[in-house]
């Protein structure tokens, strides 16, 4: 897939065709070509204005490749908001090169941006708010995070949704809940994953969630990565949140399972260390016997979908 550039991007907004191109983040496979309604990708881009105070006066900031829907979100932001676009090329090392004094009303970004800014934090003095999404947050940095002098936002949503469909403020709890933007309403399937409801459409996520009221929600993990051991339904996703702080200093690491004749599936923690065995003790003590990983599985890595999402296999026995 050939890169999109900012151009190539506004010039097919500004087309007579009512529709873009996107493609799927691929986080369960390869990557769909889809076509997102322009009017659907104005609705998402306003909510997101009106929350953030974007108008004319406002300035964004692009480091997010046009090639993916926040990228592109970014800039229908700008334009309906007739605001300042300044952008760089997509990569690990944002707002290195920015030199200009004008405050960035919002500046999104994905993790692995986010840990660089982390390490370099002289670079957000001009930036009044950071959008985060593409990914979860590794629970090692949310504490960081949350230390920060400006609000930074994790977002939910998908290329179906036009960007996020959903926001909370980060903190160091990771099971606070997401709330959804004005207009949206979500509700549970009867799998027990998410629904999105809005813009005249109802949108069945694999995201498992408990849903709170019709428009707040905690995340659980997706369906295709819940564990059941022994008859009982496990949510990785869940069980890392609530041992964030044990995990922390062991990451990059994720709680997956194999294969069990007993068990149908045992849960395991996968490193891409060694750690101390006294690690399961922990966890064991926090989650309780059932949902603690019973033994550790170093990895030689962590493979990522074709955006770079982290996936989560299950790991033969």
């Amino acid at each position: 897939m050939a890169q999109l550039t900012v151009s190539d991007f506004i010039r097919e907004w500004r087309s007579e065709v009512d529709t873009v191109k996107a493609h799927t983040s691929g986080s369960t496979g390869t990557p769909k070509e889809i076509q997102l309604p322009k009017t659907l990708m104005r609705r998402s881009a306003r909510r997101t204005n009106l929350f953030f105070g974007i108008d004319a006066k406002a300035r964004l900031h692009l480091c997010l490749s046009p090639d993916y829907i926040a990228g592109k979100m970014m800039i229908v932001r700008a334009l309906e908001a007739g605001c300042e676009l300044t952008c760089e090329e997509a990569g690990n090392n944002p707002l290195s090169q920015d030199g200009s004094q004008r405050r960035i009303t919002l500046l999104a970004v994905v993790p692995s941006q986010l840990a660089e800014l982390l390490d370099n934090p002289q670079r957000l003095r001009l930036v009044d708010n950071i959008l985060v999404g593409g990914s979860a947050i590794p629970p090692g940095m949310r504490g960081r995070l949350a230390k920060l002098p400006i609000p930074v936002w994790e977002s939910y949503g998908m290329t179906e949704t036009a960007s996020h469909v959903a926001m909370r403020r980060v903190t160091e709890d990771a099971m606070l809940p997401f709330r959804m933007m004005p207009g949206i309403t979500c509700s549970l399937a009867d799998n027990g994953t998410l629904c999105i409801e809005g813009n005249g459409r109802c949108l069945t996520t694999t995201d498992c969630a408990e849903v709170l009221t019709p428009t707040t929600f905690r995340l659980l993990g997706r369906l295709d990565h819940a564990i059941i051991s022994g008859g009982i339904k496990i949510h990785p996703l869940q069980a890392e949140a609530e041992a964030a702080d044990i995990l922390a200093p062991y990451q990059p690491c994720f709680i997956t399972s194999v294969p069990d004749e007993k068990w149908g599936e045992k849960v395991v923690l996968a490193v891409l260390r060694a750690v101390p065995e006294s690690l399961l003790h922990g966890l064991r003590a926090r989650l309780g016997s059932v949902r603690a990983p019973k033994e550790i599985r170093v990895i030689d890595r962590i493979p990522l979908s074709p955006s770079g999402k982290p996936l989560r296999p299950k790991l033969p026995k």
